[in-house]
């Protein structure tokens, strides 16, 4: 009887969709049993499609977590259950915590070999996973799968291949430390934008390519900003080659990137030029896009270095006085 009111409910909620969210139409399709599996795969993947468009991870996980709970997952297909896991670990690396980053990249890692997924795209979110945190031995890890890929002609070809040698090559930089070659790194970094300049055109791809020679012109610039005081006679080129970057991520509506490139340049001149009109300019506008995203942990950090502008600027008025 609770099946059959159930079905009837989500009957209704499917001709009337547009009234209803799909989480909902989910639940009661998942509770009328059987007769609406195929339905309720059919509402779980736009369910999360929905929540991952929004940064929305906790929605994300809710909703996996009701299909994993569920029967419904022996009659998924292999390509559904590969798009399940992939939002999935997109979700878990957007909440954070070393827990939930272990498994995020455990998950993404195996599906590297996804022939249902966009290569690109899963090996990018497992190189950003096990680079984000710079600890040592997942850089050693990144490297060493890397390498392993390239001798078994794996990602070694179009833009995926310059992917990952750009990872390889910021990985091998942090590891290096003080015996890092500055004016061989800027070097790499160039070869690697000309590489990309140079390689054919093709429309299908125009977005990831502006991303990755985003990120490439805004590791050239960062690297500047890493000089220390030296830094200072760089701010005009830094600047410049964030501007650059900054544009290219806009015209790919790459939130989490322009995050990245204002909170970037707001920590430059924060903590290098201590600057904090500038550093909060850069900074607000930062919080605006996070806060956009919904990422708490971002917000946090943002809080503090803002606060930090405020005393600087105060202290700065003391020594004025």
């Amino acid at each position: 009887l609770i099946k059959e009111i159930h079905y009837r409910i989500a009957m209704h909620m499917t001709k009337n969709e547009a009234e209803y969210s799909p989480h909902q139409i989910l639940t009661h399709c998942l509770i009328a049993g059987r007769r609406l599996y195929a339905e309720s795969l059919d509402y779980a993947e736009i369910a999360i499609n929905a929540s991952v468009s929004k940064f929305a991870w906790p929605e994300v996980l809710k909703s996996i977590k009701v299909i994993e709970n569920a029967n419904v997952m022996a009659t998924a297909s292999d390509q559904f259950k590969d798009k399940l896991h992939f939002a999935k670990a997109q979700a878990l690396r957007g909440i954070g915590g070393q827990e939930n980053r272990d498994e995020a990249r455990s998950l993404l890692l195996n599906l590297t070999a996804s022939s249902y997924l966009d290569s690109y795209e899963t090996v990018f979110t497992w190189l950003e996973t096990i680079y984000e945190e710079k600890q040592k031995s997942e850089l050693e890890e990144m490297i060493s799968t890397i390498d392993s890929w390239h001798k078994n002609a794996l990602f070694s070809d179009g833009l995926v291949s310059i992917l990952t040698r750009f990872y390889a090559c910021i990985g091998a930089n942090i590891l290096a430390g003080n015996d890092f070659d500055r004016d061989k790194y800027q070097n790499d970094l160039k070869s690697l934008r000309d590489e990309l300049n140079a390689s054919p055109n093709n429309e299908a791809e125009e977005v990831i390519r502006k991303r990755l020679l985003s990120m490439i012109i805004q590791e050239t610039a960062l690297d500047l900003t890493r000089r220390g005081k030296d830094s200072a006679q760089y701010e005009d080129e830094i600047n410049r080659l964030l501007d650059e970057s900054l544009q290219l991520k806009q015209d790919c509506n790459d939130l989490p990137g322009i995050a990245i490139n204002l909170g970037s340049r707001g920590s430059f001149y924060l903590y290098t030029l201590n600057d904090p009109v500038n550093a909060r300019n850069y900074l607000k506008q930062d919080m605006d896009i996070v806060v956009r995203m919904g990422d708490e942990g971002a917000r946090t950090g943002l809080l503090n270095k803002l606060a930090m502008c405020d005393w600087m600027e105060a202290e700065n008025t003391k020594d004025t006085a």
